[in-house]
């Protein structure tokens, strides 16, 4: 039998997670949507300014990776997928990091990317990375709680190991 303090702790977490698939969904939604609308041509300018890919990296990642943060952030939101799309939007945020990060070490002062900002990451780098640090950690938080609530994943009563199954057989033969 589950004592009151247990019961309470554990809504706690659900809510926790709630919070992180919504604050995590709505940033890569919103940062995926700005540059989606703000045209390939100026993130691919934006990447190329990091000096970190060849030109023909830089224009796939400048049209994959706008649609691939809209729909891990929906479905994060949505609860579809959680804990595939935790670990993805986690490697991108990572990789979004560790990008910037390589940045200031170099003094490069070039624009961020990441909105329709025109400040460069020198002017708000702390901004930058403590945020993208809170979503790291609130991706990592996401997966190793797993929780149902109120996911579509619960909803349909399947476990996001299983969908995370599934994606990794699917992605092996379709790969």
């Amino acid at each position: 039998m589950e004592t009151g303090v247990h019961v309470l702790l554990s809504w706690g977490v659900d809510i926790l997670v709630l919070l992180g698939r919504l604050a995590v969904g709505l940033l890569l939604v919103f940062a995926g949507w700005v540059k989606i609308r703000s045209g390939k041509s100026r993130f691919f300018h934006t990447l190329l300014a990091y000096d970190m890919f060849p030109p023909f990296v830089a224009r796939s990642l400048a049209r994959i990776l706008p649609p691939v943060e809209v729909g891990i952030g929906g479905l994060l939101i949505l609860g579809i997928f959680t804990q595939f799309a935790a670990i993805v939007s986690l490697l991108l945020l990572l990789l979004f990091t560790g990008a910037v990060s390589i940045a200031l070490l170099n003094h490069k002062d070039i624009p961020c990317g990441c909105f329709d900002s025109h400040k460069t990451i020198q002017q708000q780098r702390w901004i930058i990375f403590s945020r993208n640090v809170a979503a790291i950690l609130a991706s990592y938080f996401i997966f190793i709680q797993n929780s149902q609530f109120l996911t579509l994943d619960g909803v349909f009563f399947i476990t996001s190991s299983y969908w995370f199954t599934t994606l990794t057989i699917i992605c092996n033969f379709v790969l």
